[in-house]
């Protein structure tokens, strides 16, 4: 999986600027999970259901702990990285732990083995990588058009880890022990279909620190640092 620059990773001050505008963020992640949903209800072709969305500002050391039962559980990662203009970057890391994963592969692929996702096949490992990228692109989509904005997605990647060790490569590459903890948006989501079954996809979101002036400027004009 290819890994972000290291001009994603915003200080710790960056991010304290932006907290009183927490709230735009968050309705961002609501929109953009939201069509994440109907994309989802479109590609298994069947009702679903969604949770309201539980969205935080958090180290990313923590995620695994909040995402999964620790940092050594097996899970899904689909990794997207957009970009726009003025070298504006936002990293989109969609997780799926395992019970999903193979909800997701026996509703779209009948009768194959999904005993051991660190060993599927090519095919099943396809259509995990391309469920992913549907829905992190509809969510890039829904934020497109609520901020006037273009962010353009690369294509996607995806891996199968622990999810400490699959944070870490995806977000923290080249980050210092000494140097203060990556905060990133979180945005868990329960999916239910009409049938009981149930899909846990949870975001990451982190912007680079020009990605987050440019979602200011669009959502709050030029002046938005004196709103603060």
């Amino acid at each position: 999986m290819s890994n972000p620059p290291n001009d994603m990773i915003p200080d710790d001050d960056f991010y304290a600027a932006f907290n009183p505008k927490f709230e735009a963020l968050q309705e961002l992640s609501n929109i953009g999970v939201g069509h994440a949903a109907t994309a989802l209800s479109q590609l298994l072709n069947r009702k679903v259901d969604m949770s309201i969305p539980r969205i935080n500002l958090v180290p990313i050391s923590e995620a695994p702990t909040i995402l999964a039962s620790g940092p050594e559980e097996t899970t899904v990662g689909v990794y997207v990285q957009t970009v726009e203009e003025a070298g504006s970057k936002l990293n989109m890391l969609l997780i799926m732990n395992e019970e999903s994963s193979r909800t997701i592969l026996n509703i779209l692929r009948k009768g194959g083995d999904t005993s051991d996702l660190l060993n599927l096949d090519e095919i099943s490992l396809s259509i995990i990588k391309e469920t992913g990228n549907i829905l992190l692109l509809h969510t890039i989509s829904a934020i497109n058009s609520f901020t006037e904005s273009r962010w353009f997605p690369h294509a996607p990647d995806i891996a199968i880890d622990m999810i400490g060790s699959l944070t870490d490569s995806v977000l923290l590459v080249d980050h210092q022990d000494d140097e203060p903890d990556v905060k990133v948006l979180l945005v868990e989501c329960d999916v239910f279909t009409d049938d009981g079954q149930k899909v846990k996809a949870d975001i990451l979101l982190l912007p680079n620190q020009v990605g987050m002036e440019t979602l200011m400027v669009r959502l709050y004009g030029e002046n938005w640092e004196e709103m603060i």
